[in-house]
């Protein structure tokens, strides 16, 4: 099956580029970013309109903002069984449905837990999906299981994850910068420490057996790990570092 693409940007481009298969159509608000991308995965590039007017399944990749904008303007073009996919985590799907968007088709939240440059260099996703939707799941699993898995749950909790694990990443960022600038160390090691080794504990975590390198670094900052179900916590007699 082949759907939909509204949206060029980071999402939409990491989501044409790993589904190139299922992406047949594309559409965007700058539309030679959409022509280049359909370029790219030989795809159509197309307008919104020619887009919800023609396609049965769409994946709904823009800005919160243009969420709604979409549904009101394109969205009276839609097939009565098309089917349109929100990946937009900042939106309440659920709530624009409730207010009769669209006007024709069905709108419903697929909502990623990823982050765009994860994703497009080979990332796994899990895609959300409301439970009064979940007769579309083998129809969004279809789509989207090459590069991630569909699960059931509620998707107003996917962007509380995201951002918390986001202001995780960020104070990584900070913390692994102040430690390391009072060394004067050369910003290529800065930098390479930070995608490959910072990145690299996170991406293999829980590691596959302890080790005593991990074991060290838990002991210097006073932390120890239940190494079974991949928790860390402050060591017996030690508060929060």
């Amino acid at each position: 099956m082949r759907v939909g693409l509204v949206g060029a940007g980071r999402l939409g481009t990491a989501l044409a580029c790993r589904l190139p298969a299922r992406i047949g159509w594309i559409a965007d608000i700058d539309r030679r970013r959409a022509e280049v991308l359909a370029r790219e995965v030989s795809a159509l590039a197309v307008s919104s309109d020619e887009l919800f007017r023609d396609c049965r399944v769409i994946l709904l990749a823009v800005p919160p903002a243009a969420v709604e904008t979409l549904m009101v303007e394109s969205g009276s073009r839609l097939a009565a069984d098309a089917v349109v996919f929100d990946l937009a985590t900042g939106v309440d799907t659920k709530r624009l449905r409730r207010r009769g968007l669209p006007p024709s088709g069905r709108l419903a939240g697929l909502k990623p837990i990823v982050q765009a440059y994860a994703f497009g260099h080979g990332a796994g996703a899990v895609f959300v999906l409301d439970p009064e939707d979940r007769d579309l799941r083998d129809v969004a699993a279809g789509i989207v299981e090459p590069a991630g898995s569909v699960v059931i749950g509620d998707t107003a909790r996917v962007r509380e994850i995201n951002n918390a694990a986001t202001r995780a990443a960020l104070r990584l960022v900070y913390e692994l910068q102040s430690e390391i600038r009072p060394l004067s160390m050369d910003p290529q090691w800065i930098a390479a420490a930070l995608h490959t080794v910072a990145a690299g504990t996170i991406q293999d975590w829980p590691p596959g057996q302890p080790n005593d390198y991990l074991r060290d670094r838990l002991r210097e900052l006073n932390l120890c790990c239940d190494w079974s179900a991949g928790t860390v916590e402050p060591a017996a007699g030690n508060g929060r570092p």
